[in-house]
């Protein structure tokens, strides 16, 4: 079950990629927003809810919301579509403000 608000888009390989959490398992999708086929699939390390980054950022992140390993945060190159660093953090949480939610920034999950 993809969770949709905390999706993100950027260009991919001269295509333009979708990618959600799951909030029932460690995974990540991406799908081709042309022809909405999976592209890949990224294991990780419990399920998530959050999902965020910056057009101008080669990077996303996202965090295990659910299960034992809910302290974890995944690092994931947007070029590779890989996993490059998990950060373990105590209390990870996000940043949220009014100029971000109401600003829209092509590539960013509101």
């Amino acid at each position: 079950m993809p969770h949709l608000g905390s999706g993100i888009t950027w260009n991919y390989q001269g295509k333009q990629v979708f990618a959600s959490l799951n909030i029932k398992e460690g995974k990540i999708t991406v799908i081709d927003m042309e022809t909405w086929q999976v592209i890949k699939e990224i294991k990780t390390e419990g399920p998530g809810f959050f999902m965020r980054s910056h057009t101008n950022s080669p990077y996303a992140w996202t965090d295990v919301f659910f299960g034992p390993n809910n302290e974890k945060v995944h690092v994931i190159d947007k070029s590779t579509l890989e996993i490059v660093k998990l950060i373990p953090m105590k209390k990870p949480s996000g940043k949220y403000n009014v100029f971000n939610k109401i600003s829209y920034e092509k590539g960013t999950s509101h």
